[in-house]
C-alpha cells in the first residue's frame, strides 16, 4: 500500500491531485495547475511531503473500502454478498432510489438468505412527474409480491419534507454489517471505477443509525403503498 509504483495507488495520487488543484482554484479564484507541478517539480522535498500526504488518504481509503461497483457483472456478485451477510434484516437508504432500483433489488435479490425483513427510504427527490412516481409504485408491488412468496416483509417509505435537506445518507445496513455507498444506490446499475462502498466508522455507526430510523418513523415519511394518495398530493405540491 505504501509502494508508490502501485498502480491503484497511482490512480488515487493522480485523481487526488486533480482534486487538489482544483479546491485550491475555487478558494482562491486563479487557476494554480502549472505553478502546482512545477513546484513539485523543482523541491523534491515538497513532492515527498505531498505524495506522503496523499499516501496517508490512500491508506485510510483502502482500509474502509469494501467494494469497488466498476464491472456490472461483479456488481451482482456484490449486491448479493451484501444481501447474504446482513442477518435477517436490510435497510437500503437513499433519497434517489427510484424504480430503476426497485427494479434491481427485484431481479437480483438472492433467492436464498436469511432475510425476513427489507426497510427501503427514498424521497421526492428522484421524482419530476407523477408518472415516475407512479413507475415506482409498481415496482414495489412487484417486489412486495415476490417477497410475500418467499415470506420477507417489505416496508418502503419516501420522505415527502422537502424543507429538511439534510437528507443525503446512502447507506445500506443489516443486523451485521453497515456500509456507506456515497455514489448512490444507482451505481450497482452501471460500471463505475470510482464508486466505491465503504465500511462506515464504527464511531459513527449508531448515532446515524438513529437518524436513519429517526427519518423512517418521521410523520412527514410515508408507506408508497399504504398512503400513496398522500405521497402523489405532496409531490403535486412540490413539482407545481
Amino acid at each position: 500500500m505504501d509502494n508508490v509504483n502501485d498502480d491503484n495507488f497511482s490512480e488515487f495520487k493522480i485523481k487526488y491531485e486533480s482534486e487538489f488543484i482544483k479546491n485550491c482554484n475555487s478558494e482562491i479564484s486563479s487557476d494554480i495547475s502549472e505553478d502546482f507541478k512545477i513546484l513539485l517539480r523543482n523541491n523534491p522535498e515538497k513532492e515527498n511531503l505531498f505524495t506522503k500526504l496523499v499516501q496517508d488518504k490512500y491508506r485510510k481509503v483502502s482500509l474502509k473500502t469494501s467494494y469497488f461497483l466498476d464491472d456490472i457483472r461483479n456488481n451482482k456478485i456484490i449486491f448479493e454478498k451484501i444481501v447474504k451477510t446482513s442477518g435477517k434484516t436490510i435497510f437500503f437508504v437513499d433519497p434517489y432510489i427510484d424504480s430503476r432500483v426497485i427494479n434491481y433489488v427485484l431481479t437480483h435479490f438472492p433467492p436464498k438468505s436469511e432475510i425476513k425483513y427489507v426497510k427501503i427510504l427514498s424521497s421526492l427527490k428522484p421524482f419530476n412527474e407523477i408518472k415516475y412516481l407512479e413507475f415506482f409504485k409498481q415496482q414495489v408491488e412487484d417486489l412486495k409480491n415476490y417477497f410475500d412468496s418467499d415470506g420477507v416483509k417489505l416496508q418502503v417509505k419516501v420522505f415527502c419534507n422537502e424543507k429538511i435537506t439534510v437528507f443525503h445518507d446512502r447507506h445500506i445496513y443489516g443486523d451485521t454489517n453497515f456500509l456507506d455507498i456515497s455514489a448512490g444506490m444507482d451505481k450497482f446499475l452501471r460500471k463505475n471505477p470510482h464508486a466505491a462502498i465503504t465500511t462506515m466508522d464504527s464511531a459513527l455507526q449508531n448515532k446515524i443509525k438513529e437518524h436513519d430510523e429517526n427519518m423512517y418513523a418521521d410523520d412527514a415519511c410515508y408507506d408508497i403503498l399504504e398512503c400513496y394518495e398522500k405521497i402523489k398530493t405532496e409531490l403535486n405540491i412540490k413539482i407545481n
